[in-house]
């Protein structure tokens, strides 16, 4: 009787949504946005280059900014194991370019942290999040010419929070209980959260968010850990599956395509960890690695990068996404379109370059018509 109930709601939603799209698909108003994900405490010492010329080629106006991954640990529980603050991204593009910018802070909660996480401590992890984003949300220093600190300027608004959570069926729970949480704590903010493409392709099985909107990712579509994996970011014929005989989504989705890369770590042949900070250059160096086969490399000798400890005979794998594929997954994605005003978001800014700058604006491109 629930599972009958949930999939009547389900349908009603999805009915609902389509007489809307019907009506308003001739004035479709996509804004495109890109993910920062990269949470380094260094960024005060990296030149941001490469992220403001990405923001001024596609006159970006609001960026996702991971500011914290929360875990758990055995000594201290459920607890943000990294974190990341805004100034810094300020100190790394610049004001003048992020001045116009709408920061949208995310945070990625792991399956882990929601599991040993008891049902009624879940208000008080929601209440946690709210005030660590405030924390880590806050507003620029201002300093004088010669350093001379002058104020904490609190300039820095968001009206959107976005959760990032991989939730199972065994915390759906407790994770969409959060959610409520955190919107009954905040109900000034937009409370949006991701959506992977089995929770789009079954929302009668795995439910619906209780956010206020959805980001369905089109990518992670393989097995990470399997070396055998044609590609695990995206597979186009197994990402369409998700889009066959479906009833458009009961919650208004935004979209997030993939435009990045990663180097996938495996020693004596099993899976050891994703690193997406290797420098492309190290593939073509012929004394440190030789092609395997399937975009794998063999390392040729023991050697340091990233403070990673390679040793001779380990296999990187280099995934990373076509021009094709990222218009492929754009192609998808646009079958989805529930509503008239919608954003696309490419993951991430750190892998936005002039090489990939047209296939970027290719695949915006589909949601315009």
């Amino acid at each position: 009787m629930i599972m009958f109930k949930r999939f009547t709601a389900v349908l009603f939603c999805s009915i609902f949504f389509t007489i809307s799209f019907i009506f308003c698909r001739q004035t479709r108003k996509p804004q495109l946005a890109f993910y920062h994900w990269k949470v380094d405490s260094r960024d005060n010492y990296i030149s941001g280059v490469q992220e403001r010329k990405a923001i001024q080629f596609f006159n970006t106006r609001q960026l996702f900014v991971k500011i914290m991954d929360i875990d758990w640990d055995e000594l201290f529980g459920v607890y943000p194991v990294t974190t990341y603050s805004v100034e810094n991204l300020y100190n790394k593009i610049g004001d003048k370019t992020l001045d116009t910018i709408v920061i949208t802070p995310v945070i990625f909660i792991t399956t882990m942290a929601l599991e040993k996480t008891d049902s009624i401590n879940i208000k008080d992890l929601a209440q946690k999040i709210i005030l660590k984003t405030e924390q880590l949300v806050k507003g620029r220093t201002i300093y004088t010419e010669h350093g001379k600190k002058l104020v904490n300027d609190s300039t820095i608004t968001y009206e959107e929070i976005q959760l990032d959570c991989d939730w199972t069926n065994s915390i759906q729970k407790k994770y969409f209980s959060l959610i409520t949480e955190i919107k009954r704590l905040w109900p000034q903010k937009l409370i949006t959260a991701t959506l992977r493409l089995h929770q789009y392709k079954y929302p009668e099985k795995t439910g619906v968010p209780p956010a206020d909107e959805l980001y369905l990712m089109c990518y992670n579509t393989g097995e990470v850990k399997k070396l055998t994996e044609k590609n695990s970011i995206f597979d186009y014929e197994k990402a369409k599956r998700y889009f066959e005989n479906t009833l458009p989504y009961p919650k208004k989705l935004n979209f997030a395509l993939p435009a990045f890369d990663w180097v996938i770590i495996f020693k004596s042949g099993q899976f050891y960890k994703i690193d997406n900070n290797i420098n492309e250059n190290l593939f073509s160096d012929t004394n440190a690695v030789k092609y395997f086969k399937d975009h794998a490399y063999v390392m040729q000798k023991d050697t340091v990068i990233n403070n990673i400890f390679l040793r001779r005979n380990d296999l990187l794998k280099w995934e990373k996404i076509s021009h094709e594929a990222l218009q492929q997954a754009a192609q998808l994605c646009k079958k989805a379109i529930n509503s008239e005003s919608f954003k696309v978001v490419f993951y991430d800014i750190d892998h936005i370059n002039p090489d990939n700058y047209e296939s970027i604006q290719k695949s915006f491109d589909y949601f315009n018509f």
